[in-house]
């Protein structure tokens, strides 16, 4: 039985075996209508977002419903950048950012003699001072750190050391001996 009606996406002439198939037919095959579906779907798929992955730099698209944060264009990407932050680096360099103070200690202590500046002490490991405090506004990077024995370090966190004593003991690379003059 032939239909008036043209298909909706090839034009062609509907036909339909049964009396029942011509009542709501719109497509002359289901091939026709999986076609017009795709175009023409009752609720479309959302926009994909495009980004840059922040390690390799490569584009990738994303859907935000799913991936609100995406940074990374494959889990491999997102592993490697792990890992440098981890690490204390970003992109395999310093640059002076770290994701925590753990991997800003290690990474101080691997530039730094295992030494106080201050007075040479090396017999156990030293700690890593900031010279401008982060609760006063210092920053993680390498012009704000010293080296500093225990003693010294409980002597400058009590003000028995000024700041300016400090950026002397850094910029002169050498440990310096205690004397009067230092306190």
């Amino acid at each position: 039985m032939v239909i008036g009606k043209p298909c909706k996406q090839c034009g062609r002439s509907i036909v339909r075996r049964w009396l029942h198939e011509v009542k709501g037919a719109a497509f002359c095959s289901k091939e026709c209508m999986f076609l017009w579906m795709k175009e023409h779907h009752p609720n479309p798929r959302i926009s994909r977002k495009k980004s840059k992955c922040r390690v390799c730099g490569e584009g990738f698209e994303y859907l935000e419903s799913e991936r609100p944060n995406a940074q990374y264009c494959s889990v491999k990407c997102k592993q490697a950048d792990h890992g440098n932050k981890v690490r204390g680096q970003y992109n395999g360099r310093y640059t002076g950012d770290y994701s925590s103070s753990v991997s800003f200690r290690n990474s101080i202590r691997s530039r730094f003699a295992n030494a106080c500046m201050i007075c040479g002490w090396a017999e156990s490991s030293c700690d890593v001072c900031h010279i401008v405090a982060k609760a006063d506004g210092g920053e993680d990077k390498i012009e704000n750190i010293i080296m500093l024995c225990p003693n010294h370090h409980r002597m400058y966190d009590n003000g028995l050391i000024s700041q300016d004593k400090m950026r002397v003991a850094r910029t002169s690379g050498s440990p310096m001996l205690e004397d009067k003059r230092w306190r």
